[in-house]
């Protein structure tokens, strides 16, 4: 009799645990993802976070620039959860499941259905992302280019040089670091990313694990040293930043040319990719007039041809760098601009338009 109490004891404690623990799924922190409206992607962004035995959490919007908009409601239950938020268009609903590392489930709000994904980011200081930037070869013709990008809220993009595969590296912990199939999407995770330093603290290089293949390791190349710039454009001080190899100059360089209306203080895997080619690349950071920061919303686009020149007369004037061999790199707007650039100025010697594809 005492075994079969002490039995039926082990099994409703061992029910209890399993309960708890289901009960229990972890939902505080950040988490990253999008709804998948079938021919449109939305990027979502949540943060949760228990106050007095109770979730919190926003939800950030980034395609809209609309950040920690608060949560109605958020219920999470057994292996489930609801997310409630109240948007212009009507209620939003969230109904998803923890699965396979991370949030998946249907999208309502009003007639509008879609499917929606989330995986959890860790929350790191993104001043760390800097000393992961540049360029790891991971075969004899084969290199990882990266490098943080404002699009992807700082977080590191990545370019491999032979599969032409980009993607957003999305933080685990501090140096490891995972991505999902395609830029933007970060489930199912498909590739997973570990820094390795060496004792005084330096990235040497970085273990990639793509699918289910082997791990690779990648030694870091092509050093660079990084300096801030400051020059005029008449009435208009620009601050930039510029990336030149560590090997000896003088070299040719290039601008780059800002794809948006807004300045941008991280320019992703393209510097390094041009770094990786023997250029010097600079980017401008912040525009100000009388003391006042100013972006180009206003502007026309010769007044962003002029404030190039500018950067393009800085670059001529200096020793580190080739006079007759300066470029410009534009992309999506910008890829507008650099073609007029070069017309205002024979100093321009190469162009380099990206148009994205619609």
């Amino acid at each position: 009799m005492r075994r079969i109490m002490i039995g039926t004891l082990a099994l409703v404690f061992a029910c209890f645990c399993v309960m708890v623990c289901v009960a229990q799924q972890p939902l505080e922190g950040d988490w990253v993802g999008g709804i998948d409206f079938g021919k449109d992607w939305q990027s979502i962004n949540f943060h949760f976070k228990n106050e007095r035995e109770r979730i919190t959490g926003t939800l950030d919007l980034p395609q809209q620039g609309r950040n920690a908009l608060p949560l109605n409601s958020i219920v999470s239950q057994s292996s489930r959860v609801r997310i409630e938020w109240q948007g212009r268009s009507g209620l939003a609903i969230y109904d998803g499941e923890f699965k396979d590392g991370g949030i998946v489930g249907d999208f309502q709000q009003g007639g509008t259905r879609g499917t929606f994904i989330l995986a959890r980011v860790a929350r790191v200081d993104p001043k760390i992302y800097d000393q992961y930037a540049g360029s790891y070869q991971i075969g004899p013709d084969r290199f990882l280019d990266i490098g943080p990008d404002d699009d992807s809220e700082g977080r590191p993009r990545f370019l491999d040089s032979k599969t032409d595969r980009f993607g957003v590296l999305y933080p685990s912990s501090d140096f490891t670091f995972f991505s999902g199939p395609s830029l933007g999407i970060p489930l199912p995770v498909d590739v997973r990313v570990t820094f390795i330093k060496n004792r005084r603290g330096d990235v040497t290089s970085l273990k990639w694990q793509e699918g289910g293949a082997a791990a690779l390791i990648a030694k870091k190349v092509y050093p660079y040293k990084k300096e801030k710039v400051i020059f005029n454009n008449g009435d208009a001080v620009l601050a930039g930043t510029l990336i030149s190899p560590a090997t000896k100059g003088p070299h040719p360089a290039l601008v780059l040319v800002s794809p948006g209306y807004s300045l941008e203080r991280n320019n992703g895997v393209y510097p390094y990719f041009f770094i990786r080619q023997g250029l010097a690349v600079l980017s401008l950071d912040q525009r100000t007039v009388n003391g006042v920061p100013v972006d180009y919303a206003q502007s026309s686009f010769e007044e962003r041809a002029r404030d190039v020149l500018a950067g393009v007369r800085l670059l001529k004037a200096r020793k580190d760098i080739k006079p007759k061999q300066i470029g410009l790199w534009g992309s999506s707007i910008s890829a507008w601009i650099a073609p007029l650039a070069a017309t205002l100025s024979p100093d321009v010697a190469f162009l380099i338009p990206r148009c994205l594809p619609r």
